[in-house]
């Protein structure tokens, strides 16, 4: 007995202890430290302060080796977190080859996250073709609702071929009629949020606003002068639609500033129908949803700051390091890439490792440990998570949460007019929603017309390289003398 205690410390002395916590490794694809954590047994299906378990995060941030580390190891596939099971993560962060890779080793396609949220549901509402054809050829519920009895069909509006494959496959979309839900219920699901929560906010079921908007165009053009005053805000959306579709660099924190802007905006035109409308309640709800947003928008968009100054103050170290090599000292000079240090979601908001937990960072809580912070409201820390988590480069995802949260909020105001009969100002908060869901469609498509340029310019580029290459070659060796082997020079050095 003392010869294995002395053994097994021996061997636990020799066995270098984990720098990072299970979390932060697979969050940032570390699979040194994973296997470090695998070989002392830790518990992989254990979630973190943020309710996500290393498998959950691993997928979140596209980490595709280890996912399969994890799962390798023994983590349960269809583990429950915050975002849901992986599979839904997955699909919801638009990580394609973890979604394959997760099918393959035999994910429950069917499992359900947030709000009842399937794979199919979050593949079909952002337009992720493949994805939905792959689930539904492996069993995925075609008729399968989330808890508002949103199917993946009615989530797939604004995309008709996945709309068509869905129908093909089994897919029945229900009759829904003014004020009565898709399952005969007394009207349909309220809005959702990120992953297709319904939010936290006790709300009563609605009738489905954006599900004609032929009916509720005539229903705006009956109010003399509603249109136009809906199309002068609308227009104002200009600088937050560039924000969007920019892919040139983190601007996440001025997005939030322009898209914050903007539903102010709405709020005070709302704000001024309402008080034509003289509806009082709603003039009351207005005013408390546009001090919480404000709110919202100030928390998010100091994490989002204070991520990228921890996330700079990184790659200085990092260029500091490796002073005397011009090329580290070359981007260091110029700034640099804020995710040099292999984290692409620019999520440096939680210890030196970059581990994330809703409404709260490492920076912060270091300059303010002595200091008890209040909790972040539910819909703030998901929205905050939302933001930190998303990726610079591609913003669909993100798109689509907030778009969402921002459909719920105004569906909420939305409820309080008509039960306050404000007709006019029903109208115009329902014409502020038909709106914007036609301008995330024009982002969308921008989005995918910028995908296709990048792409041609690439094949171009490609293109031109491989016609200087032969260029070259056939005038090196029509110069030669006949039946001489060519020799190609180098710089400094003379052909002989």
């Amino acid at each position: 007995m003392c010869v294995v205690l002395a053994t097994g410390v021996v061997l636990g002395a020799e066995q270098p202890m984990p720098t990072k916590t299970l979390h932060q490794a697979a969050m940032q694809g570390d699979i040194e430290q994973l296997n470090l954590h695998i070989a002392r047994g830790a518990d992989l299906n254990k979630a973190d302060k943020g309710n996500m378990t290393a498998l959950a995060r691993a997928t979140m941030t596209g980490r595709l080796e280890a996912v399969k580390v994890l799962v390798a190891a023994g983590a349960d596939i269809n583990g429950p977190s915050f975002m849901g099971p992986p599979i839904v993560v997955a699909v919801s962060r638009m990580q394609r080859e973890i979604v394959e890779f997760l099918v393959a080793e035999g994910a429950d396609v069917n499992a359900k996250g947030r709000g009842g949220q399937t794979a199919l549901i979050a593949a079909a509402s952002v337009g992720q073709q493949e994805v939905v054809e792959l689930l539904v050829a492996k069993g995925a519920d075609v008729n399968a609702a989330n808890d508002q009895g949103q199917t993946a069909l009615m989530a797939a509006r604004g995309f008709p071929a996945i709309a068509e494959f869905l129908r093909q496959n089994g897919a029945q979309a229900p009759t829904i009629a003014y004020g009565e839900g898709p399952y005969g219920r007394p009207g349909m699901g309220g809005g959702m949020v990120a992953g297709g929560e319904p939010g936290y906010r006790a709300m009563q079921e609605r009738p489905d606003v954006l599900a004609d908007p032929n009916a509720l165009r005539a229903k705006i053009a009956a109010i003399p002068g509603l249109a136009k005053r809906i199309e002068s805000v609308d227009a104002n959306a200009a600088s937050e639609e560039r924000s969007w579709a920019s892919r040139r660099s983190d601007n996440r924190a001025t997005l939030i500033r322009s898209a914050g802007k903007q539903f102010a905006e709405e709020l005070a035109f709302l704000k001024s129908v309402a008080t034509e409308d003289k509806a009082a309640k709603t003039s009351a709800a207005i005013d408390e949803l546009a001090a919480k947003r404000r709110e919202r928008d100030a928390a998010i968009g100091s994490e989002l700051r204070e991520a990228r100054r921890l996330a700079l103050q990184q790659a200085r170290a990092a260029a500091g390091r490796g002073r005397g090599r011009g090329a580290s000292r070359g981007r260091s000079a110029r700034g640099g890439s804020i995710q040099g240090y292999d984290d692409p979601t620019g999520m440096a908001n939680a210890g030196p490792y970059g581990q994330a937990e809703p409404g709260r960072m490492a920076g912060r809580a270091r300059r303010t440990e002595d200091v008890e912070e209040p909790p972040l409201d539910p819909d703030t820390a998901m929205m905050l998570e939302a933001w930190l988590s998303a990726n610079p480069e591609d913003k669909r995802t993100l798109l689509a949460s907030v778009h969402d949260m921002d459909l719920f909020e105004l569906e909420g105001l939305q409820q309080i007019a008509t039960e306050e009969d404000a007709k006019k100002t029903t109208a115009a908060i329902e014409g502020l929603m038909l709106a914007r869901q036609t301008r995330v469609e024009r982002i969308r498509e921008k989005m995918a017309e910028e995908d296709a340029r990048l792409e041609r310019l690439a094949e171009r580029a490609g293109g031109a390289a491989g016609m200087r290459s032969r260029r070259g070659r056939d005038t090196l060796q029509a110069e030669q003398p006949q039946g001489q082997v060519p020799t190609t020079s180098r710089r400094g050095r003379r052909s002989r």
